[in-house]
């Protein structure tokens, strides 16, 4: 598995929203990465955060587990967490029926 890219995660403020923009392959490696940019991007307060996972090649079950700890996270800290999917993760997430319980917006056609 060495020379796997991983994931790399940007953060970007627009207006009311925090964007955390996730490109690659988000398995346990990319875990602790994650959960750092999501931790940070919610320290502000913002009333909401987008994850746009658009450029997300493979998602995991720690991926997964992730996105379920980001979403319980931000509900707590008052703020909403808006996904939006590649159809890679959506294909995922619907395997496993996490789009009942994850907020999504239409990934890209």
């Amino acid at each position: 598995m060495a020379g796997r890219p991983g994931l790399s995660c940007e953060v970007s403020r627009q207006a009311a929203a925090v964007h955390v923009i996730a490109t690659g392959e988000f398995d346990h490696r990319s875990r602790e990465l994650f959960d750092r940019t999501v931790h940070a991007a919610l320290a502000g307060g913002p009333p909401s955060i987008v994850l746009d996972l658009t450029g997300v090649t493979f998602l995991s079950s720690e991926g997964m587990s992730a996105l379920v700890s980001a979403t319980d996270l931000a509900r707590e800290t008052g703020s909403t967490l808006e996904i939006t999917p590649s159809r890679f993760v959506l294909r995922r997430l619907e395997f496993v029926g996490l789009t009942q319980i994850l907020n999504l917006s239409s990934p890209p056609r």
